[in-house]
């Protein structure tokens, strides 16, 4: 077979062209791999768009609640009198804003695992 497939090319001739057949063959392998994981661009937007609404929604959640903390923690340390309706209402905003963390967190990350629990 190997006589076969040397008559008529030089031996160097043989090792090139069997290498640049199989960096054709990795190659055609790596693109199906990659043209798989991306998939067409229809396909992922839902879900791309719903990755970046609610990741919009978590940024939103978590500045809320620094924003309320600290507030809170300058009128704490101010000589401004503590008003303790004030820091109820900070309390119920921070309570309200970590369970929207909570809920976007979850959410990014079943969208990140394609919807199924098992890939988490």
């Amino acid at each position: 077979m190997l006589a076969a497939t040397l008559r008529g090319r030089s031996p160097q001739r043989f090792v090139f062209a069997r290498a640049e057949n199989h960096i054709r063959q990795a190659h055609r392998g790596l693109f199906s791999r990659i043209a798989l994981y991306i998939g067409s661009k229809e396909d992922r937007a839902p879900m791309v768009i719903a990755r970046l609404l609610l990741l919009y929604i978590h940024v939103v959640a978590f500045a809320v609640a620094v924003g309320c903390v600290l507030r809170e923690d300058a009128r704490l340390v101010s000589r401004m009198p503590l008003d303790v309706e004030s820091l109820r209402a900070t309390a119920r905003i921070v309570a309200s804003a970590l369970a929207v963390l909570w809920i976007s967190g979850f959410g990014i990350i079943l969208v990140d695992g394609s919807g199924s629990l098992s890939a988490i």
